[in-house]
């Protein structure tokens, strides 16, 4: 059985943090960022929890992805 804290511990090590999302797409110009495969995947956290880290930095559209959006 995996334990919490080493399931956290391994999805902070393989993914980006989303401040970082934001500095890259902010440099790179993009007009509109989608943030999608999202971690974790909890239905309770608002769509403004993801996007305040992200628009720190990024400053133009931020969309918070859902299974099945098209966008």
């Amino acid at each position: 059985m995996v334990k919490l804290e080493d399931f956290m511990a391994r999805m902070k090590a393989d993914h980006s943090p989303v401040e970082d999302v934001g500095r890259i797409a902010q440099d790179a110009g993009v007009k509109a960022l989608v943030l999608s495969h999202l971690n974790p995947a909890i239905d309770s956290i608002s769509d403004d929890t993801w996007r305040a880290p992200v628009a720190k930095y990024f400053k133009s559209e931020i969309i918070v992805g859902k299974d099945l959006m098209v966008v």
